[in-house]
């Protein structure tokens, strides 16, 4: 090799030396790879602010180690790696969140507390909680609202024998509770019993997921509208079988989502009587759930609740003649700080007086924020940085009484800005303070002028928003 090709092999090897070195920090400042999205169910360190005395004292160094471990280029990668070679060869976890089950089951450790006997309610509280309850039910039934307390149970609780370690002597909240509610006359449906007697036949639960199926969901509402009225869903139904990726649990273990086929039942038929209208207040287990519900309602309305703050005020239900209440079987023991609201306050706002304008979620002007949509005509908006803020352009200008805003759960507490704009340019601005027990916001902006656009800032990180913004205008 002559000295021409000596130098060339040599500032090869040099370049490629750099380009190795130096493309951690390019990806990590310019991000020109990407590498997918990470499930870690926490915020990154953001770049911490420069200045000589945080430099001085050393707090500026420790902070920047730490936006450097969080940020570092191709972070996300190289975690997926190690996870994918953990969990594939090793057939184990770093995550304490999900168990490795058997017949390529994952389960969530929210569902263990038989095992472990974390978050195991005393019979006492159990019996505090059936009360506050049955109060809530009586205070319905006095409104003429019928009311039914729907437990959806754990994985584990209806595939125990799938789970790596058997448990002879468990207790579980969810059986418990299931012999108060029947001791103190709360109107419930026992869904562990529904559900295990088709487990033979279908998968009930999403194999890599924490969630049921739309089997599970089918099952509960033939088991809800059975109870509730003579009325027999199975003959409305055809069956399909269709592959998705649904995987909360593979995103928790950072590996990739993997493919599943499901059975989906789909109401093609149906010629009963309508049920009155219903108010399913739910979690994340009433997403499948509510398009059953829906086709048997004359008007259903779902919203989504979260525990343990979240009440059920703030809420119109003038028009509802039954209020269904699903909670997970994991999230009971948060029901010991669950404020079950009276409704005194639906009558404050006569909201049949009032005519209500949608704006577009999927077509929000948002800074600092994530949008994503979710296949239900609106959007999941997350936060990615401070002082975020959302804007929406009113396609018709119109005068508005009120603005409501509906949060898919509650947003971390945090002071918020709303400014209505009008035609001539003059702007209402109302200052609030999101609260983590609240999802529905009514804000007083009574308009003198058309407005054209609304729009919210916050000091802080607000949390999702899936529900709806609405203007009201007094009819």
């Amino acid at each position: 090799m002559n000295n021409k090709a000596k130098q060339l092999t040599k500032y090869v090897i040099i370049g490629i030396f750099l380009i190795l070195t130096l493309m951690p920090f390019i990806q990590m400042h310019f991000g020109m790879f990407k590498a997918g999205f990470l499930e870690e169910k926490r915020l990154k360190t953001q770049i911490p602010k420069f200045n000589i005395e945080n430099l001085k004292n050393g707090l500026f160094m420790e902070q920047f180690q730490k936006y450097f471990n969080d940020n570092f280029g191709f972070r996300e990668t190289l975690i997926k790696i190690n996870n994918i070679v953990d969990y594939n060869i090793f057939n184990s976890t770093n995550n304490d969140k999900v168990v490795i089950g058997k017949n390529d089951y994952l389960f969530y450790t929210d569902y263990l507390e038989g095992y472990d006997k974390r978050s195991l309610l005393t019979d006492k509280e159990i019996s505090e909680i059936v009360k506050n309850i049955y109060t809530f039910q009586a205070e319905l039934n006095k409104k003429g609202i019928k009311f039914l307390f729907v437990i959806t149970p754990n994985k584990s609780t209806i595939y125990p024998e799938l789970m790596p370690f058997t448990c002879e002597k468990c207790d579980h909240n969810h059986t418990e509770f299931l012999k108060e509610l029947n001791k103190q006359n709360v109107n419930h449906v026992d869904l562990i019993q529904s559900l295990s007697s088709y487990k033979n036949k279908y998968s009930i639960y999403y194999k890599r997921d924490s969630h049921w199926n739309y089997i599970g969901a089918f099952i509960t509402a033939k088991t809800i509208i059975n109870y509730l009225s003579d009325i027999n869903i199975e003959n409305d139904v055809i069956y399909k079988n269709v592959e998705n990726q649904n995987g909360d649990l593979d995103n928790l273990l950072g590996i990739p989502t993997q493919k599943e086929t499901n059975t989906i039942p789909e109401i093609k038929n149906h010629n009963h009587e309508k049920l009155p209208p219903i108010m399913l207040y739910g979690d994340s287990f009433a997403e499948n759930l509510d398009y059953y519900i829906n086709e048997y309602s004359t008007n259903f309305t779902s919203i989504r609740i979260s525990i343990p703050k979240n009440s059920l005020e703030n809420y119109n239900i003038k028009n509802t003649k039954i209020v269904i209440f699903e909670i997970a079987e994991r999230s009971l023991a948060r029901l010991k700080e669950y404020q079950f609201g009276n409704f005194e306050n639906q009558t404050r706002i006569p909201f049949e007086s009032y005519q209500y304008t949608d704006l577009d979620m999927s077509n929000t002007k948002a800074i600092s924020y994530d949008i994503k949509t979710n296949g239900r005509k609106n959007s999941a908006i997350s936060p990615t940085g401070e002082n975020p803020s959302m804007s929406w352009d009113i396609p018709k200008p119109e005068y508005a009484d009120y603005l409501q805003i509906d949060f898919l759960l509650p947003p971390t507490e945090s002071n918020a800005e709303i400014e209505a704009t009008s035609e001539n340019n003059k702007t209402i601005v109302k200052t609030i303070k999101f609260k983590p027990e609240m999802t529905r916001y009514i804000i007083n902006i009574k308009s003198p002028n058309k407005l054209k656009v609304i729009t919210i800032k916050t000091d802080g990180k607000t949390g999702y928003i899936t529900r709806s913004i609405k203007l009201m205008h007094k009819i």
